[in-house]
């Protein structure tokens, strides 16, 4: 990956690369986002249905994507880069009209998502707003100097493994517990700091093997730790460990060590094997990360009542409760 240096230039074909299909991730993670899902609320607050609402998004979706279509596929054909075509029509300063656009468009989308995050913060938990936004600023103000950790297939790794494939054979599970009110309120005590320790041990990782590596070394051992923390929060949620949650859990571990082994597998997700100090990094931020959400579950077991108590591990049959841990 570098900066494109042809600007309109002439691509020659032993020089393009990539398929159609390759864009479909990297669109999707763009655009899928907090405030394009409050967006899919505004019709059914105007009074549609579902079925018009749905309408209304396909229509609108496919009005504006025929155009951006027509104009790939002139960048396909003519051999010119695709992100940057709006040069050929504007010019090469002209184009600044253009980047203008984007700039405004990027800006209010970041906006209104931190609108979004700090209302609902603020109504759910009673966090102030304003203190909400600046603080979700400044942390990314403060990353941004990085490149960014992750291509999106190692994000495909990481929800596959860690959410994905497991939560298909848990929601299929048995489950004896009843519901219980404040849901939306126990989810959030959960991600809110999970996601934070997860962030931590993520970007420690892909800091010390930037220091120390290349950048698809680094995206790796990023990789790494968000992988093994991910698991470690789906650990806690999931107790007590059945024998077929540990066989579940151990699978989703080999899967990963299986891909970082075979060497097309690990090409064809863009990973680098770290070794010396990157690889240790990553083990030594994951393992922070691990211990980090372990004495904190521990502690909320602690201040739960006996009888509230969850238990770390269930070997017996599936009738008989296992002990709560002390």
């Amino acid at each position: 990956m570098a900066i494109e240096r042809k600007s309109i230039d002439y691509i020659a074909e032993d020089e393009r690369h990539g398929r159609v299909i390759d864009q479909v991730p990297f669109w999707f993670l763009g655009n899928f986002h907090f405030f394009t899902i409050a967006i899919g609320f505004v019709g059914p607050s105007m009074g549609l249905s579902f079925g018009f609402t749905s309408l209304a998004g396909a229509l609108g979706i496919l009005f504006g994507t025929l155009f951006v279509a027509f104009h790939a596929s002139q960048g396909a054909e003519l051999g010119m880069p695709q992100m940057i075509q709006s040069r050929a029509q504007f010019g090469y300063r002209g184009v600044v009209v253009v980047l203008f656009g984007s700039l405004f468009t990027f800006i209010g989308f970041n906006v209104a998502d931190s609108v979004l995050m700090a209302r609902g913060l603020n109504g759910i938990l009673g966090w102030n707003e304003t203190l909400v936004t600046l603080v979700a600023a400044a942390v990314a103000i403060g990353i941004a100097r990085w490149p960014y950790p992750f291509l999106p297939r190692h994000l495909t790794i990481v929800s596959s493994l860690t959410i994905g494939i497991p939560a298909f054979f848990l929601a299929l599970a048995p489950n004896a517990r009843r519901y219980a009110p404040g849901f939306v309120r126990r989810v959030l005590f959960i991600a809110g700091p999970a996601g934070a320790v997860a962030a931590a041990a993520t970007f420690a990782a892909y800091a010390v093997a930037r220091h120390y590596d290349d950048l698809a070394v680094s995206r790796t051992a990023a990789t790494i730790a968000l992988l093994v923390v991910g698991l470690w929060v789906l650990n806690l949620l999931a107790r007590p460990i059945t024998p077929g949650r540990f066989v579940l859990f151990g699978t989703m571990v080999l899967a990963f060590v299986v891909i970082l082994g075979v060497r097309d597998l690990r090409n064809w997700f863009a990973l680098g094997l770290p070794s010396g100090t990157a690889m240790w990094g990553a083990i030594a931020a994951a393992a922070a990360g691990v211990a980090t959400l372990e004495v904190g579950w521990q502690v909320r077991q602690w201040r739960l009542p006996a009888g509230q108590r969850t238990a770390r591990w269930a070997w017996k049959s599936a009738g008989t409760p296992a002990p709560a841990d002390r």
